[in-house]
């Protein structure tokens, strides 16, 4: 059987807001603009993004660092 823990709520302490996408071709590029209410520096994150379509199926994925992180 399973049991259900109850669990408390927490405070978002990095905000990421979504800007206008701007259309270049055949391709969109969405930015993000991140703020850290952190009392300490971030130094690494990662962000997964999924593309869907119009039935909200998901037709891709990818992971990429926002902050800090291994580029290339």
């Amino acid at each position: 059987m399973n049991k259900l823990v109850p669990c408390g709520t927490t405070n978002a302490q990095l905000v990421a807001s979504v800007l206008s996408p701007q259309l270049i071709g055949q391709k969109a590029i969405v930015r993000f603009a991140m703020v850290n209410e952190f009392a300490e520096s971030i130094e690494s994150a990662r962000a997964v993004v999924f593309l869907m379509d119009e039935q909200r199926k998901m037709v891709s994925t990818s992971t990429r660092w926002v902050i800090g992180g291994q580029n290339g």
